[in-house]
């Protein structure tokens, strides 16, 4: 995750710490180079002036300061980002519950008497009382738990944190009502010379750049179709198949209009944070855990992509496809990428993401499954993750 926002307003803080004091700061560029916002210039900052931080911060040794400014900014991220998921989808009062439930309760507090200053003050007043190291690190394992527990990942965060994704943005959706809705059968629509062009492209090949047309269906890595639309007689079908039909999807077309309604209140999002926004939206709607296997359900199904989404429970498939169908609508150019990803236990298990090429000539890795958007040009190990179908990397 990236915590230089965070980092960089605890360094304005222990500024003011020290402007309160009557210390004065000799680097007449702070505020400039701080609000560049990257950790490594504040910590330059920070060594131009040793002597006024370190008495703004009780004369402690400075890499104690920026050591605890960096880890502070870290845990505040992560306490932030639990706020508001859990505020997107409970009551104050069940949030609060579940703060005192962690032992935490104080953060909470501190959050609603004054947002979250008050909880880097928290910090810096246990900091300067001499609260030592395992109290922290106590905290910031509770966080990380939670973090993962929620399947929290750093793009679907910072979209919530911006109230870029405001929670009332899903509930066109019918498990928002009432948990699980089931998908149910419906009939292929025709295939047109290009859907069968594009599904069978995707099959054979396993990317798909150019926008998904209507007709495109997708039945898994073992299902070819015919140029009937048929499922071909060779093909070992073992889950549903997936087509898109925005001409008759009611839910797909809201999906989209409430993605339109979003951008539209936030007009001046740069493409990258349009499409962090997609893997946020994606990512909040597949939520459902009950059901979230029912592709195995319904061997050869076909199931408009509307009824996946409706019902909250998708995995890597589902989301891929969701968030390209969306970015092509949206004129974003996104790319639906099949192979394998590697897990911890070293397994290489068949996995479908996104790439996406932003118009600057900039490309990321999409993936909202495993909650990974990586700039290809970082070299990210994260990266290495990720191969081909015949088991060679991908990202070399």
């Amino acid at each position: 995750m990236d915590y230089s926002k965070i980092g960089t307003n605890l360094y304005y803080t222990v500024i003011s710490n020290a402007n309160d004091k009557g210390i004065n700061i000799k680097d007449s560029s702070v505020s400039v180079t701080l609000s560049n916002n990257t950790l490594a210039q504040c910590d330059t900052v920070l060594i131009n002036n040793e002597a006024a931080f370190r008495s703004a911060f009780d004369a402690k040794p400075l890499n104690v300061v920026v050591n605890n400014l960096n880890a502070f900014g870290e845990i505040a991220y992560k306490f932030l980002a639990l706020v508001k998921f859990k505020l997107h989808t409970q009551s104050l009062q069940d949030v609060e519950k579940y703060f005192a439930d962690l032992k935490i309760g104080s953060l909470m507090q501190a959050y609603q008497k004054g947002g979250i200053d008050a909880v880097y003050t928290l910090f810096l007043n246990k900091a300067a009382a001499g609260t030592d190291a395992d109290t922290f690190n106590k905290l910031n394992k509770i966080l990380n738990d939670e973090t993962k527990k929620l399947r929290l990942n750093s793009p679907t965060v910072s979209v919530m944190i911006k109230g870029i994704l405001q929670n009332q943005d899903l509930d066109f959706l019918e498990w928002k009502k009432s948990g699980f809705h089931q998908p149910y059968r419906t009939e292929l629509p025709h295939f047109t010379r290009n859907s069968y062009e594009a599904t069978n492209k995707y099959f054979q090949t396993g990317r798909l750049d150019e926008k998904i047309p209507d007709g495109f269906r997708d039945g898994g890595r073992h299902v070819e179709f015919d140029s009937s639309g048929k499922v071909s007689q060779t093909s070992y079908p073992n889950r549903e198949i997936i087509y898109v039909d925005r001409q008759n999807d009611k839910v797909l077309n809201d999906a989209l209009k409430h993605l339109k309604t979003i951008f539209a209140r936030n007009p001046y999002l740069s493409e990258k944070e349009k499409i962090k926004t997609i893997f946020a939206f994606v990512d909040r709607i597949y939520r459902v855990k009950d059901g979230i296997q029912h592709a195995a359900d319904f061997p050869c199904v076909p199931m408009k992509l509307g009824y996946i989404i409706n019902s909250g429970a998708g995995v890597c498939r589902h989301m891929a496809i969701t968030a390209k169908v969306l970015a092509d609508d949206l004129g974003l150019k996104m790319s639906l990428v099949r192979g394998r990803h590697k897990g911890s236990d070293g397994y290489l298990g068949a996995h479908i993401w996104n790439e996406v090429e932003l118009s600057n000539g900039k490309k990321y890795l999409f993936d909202t499954a495993q909650g990974e958007f990586i700039d290809f040009a970082s070299r990210d190990n994260v990266l290495d993750k990720y191969y081909t179908d015949s088991k060679v990397r991908m990202y070399i």
